[in-house]
C-alpha cells in the first residue's frame, strides 16, 4: 500500500504487520502515492509477478514503478 509520504508498504497478511518500505522518492509529504497496486502475473518465464504502483508531484509530474516479487 502505499502513504501520502511517497512511501510504498509491503505488509504481512495474515496480521497487517510492516515487513518493509520503499521509498519513491524525495519531497515528502508533496509526492503522494496515487495508485492501488496492481499485480501482473506470469509476464516472465519464471512466472514472477510484478507490481506496479503510480506517484504523483506537486506540479503534476508523476513516474510509474514496478517491483518485481520472485518466486
Amino acid at each position: 500500500m502505499g502513504n501520502d509520504n511517497s512511501k510504498l508498504y509491503q505488509l504481512s497478511a495474515n496480521d497487517l504487520s510492516k515487513i518493509t518500505s520503499y521509498e519513491t522518492g524525495t519531497g515528502g509529504d508533496d509526492y503522494h502515492i496515487s495508485s492501488s497496486p496492481a499485480i501482473g502475473y506470469n509476464v516472465d518465464d519464471n512466472h514472477n509477478r510484478w507490481v506496479f504502483i503510480t506517484r504523483r508531484g506537486p506540479d503534476g509530474d508523476g513516474k510509474l514503478y514496478a517491483f518485481k516479487t520472485v518466486r
